[in-house]
This record gives C-alpha cells, structure tokens and sequence, in this order.
C-alpha cells in the first residue's frame, strides 16, 4: 500500500472518530467543532486520491526540493 494511501485511510478513520465523537452529545458548539474537523479529515483523505486537486495548506503542496 502506498503513502498516499496509508495516509488516506488514515484521514478517513480520523473523520470517523470525529464524527463519532460529536453524535455523543457535547454542547453544540463541540459538536461543531468535531463536525469542522471531520470534514477537514475527509477533505485530506480525498486529496490523497491519485489525481486530486492539491487543498490549501496540505503538505503535497509544498515544494520538498
């Protein structure tokens, strides 16, 4: 399995904690707050997709030479 896809599966079961962590009922604006980073998560996990579009800020952005 490669990097990438390590990574991704990664993201993916980060975005799940997260989502779990918000259905057990904080207040709402934890709830939010675990929402927020979900979706970062998932949005990481798709950038590592072959082919994706780089995200702002991701470190397959930056220029490592």
């Amino acid at each position: 399995m490669s990097d990438a896809s390590n990574r991704a599966d990664r993201y993916r079961e980060l975005a799940e904690g997260c989502r779990r962590l918000a259905a057990i009922g904080f207040s709402a604006e934890t709830r939010n707050h675990f929402l927020r980073m979900a979706e970062h998560y998932s949005t990481l996990a798709e950038a590592e997709e072959p082919g994706a579009p780089p995200v702002e800020g991701h470190p397959a952005e930056f220029d490592h030479t």
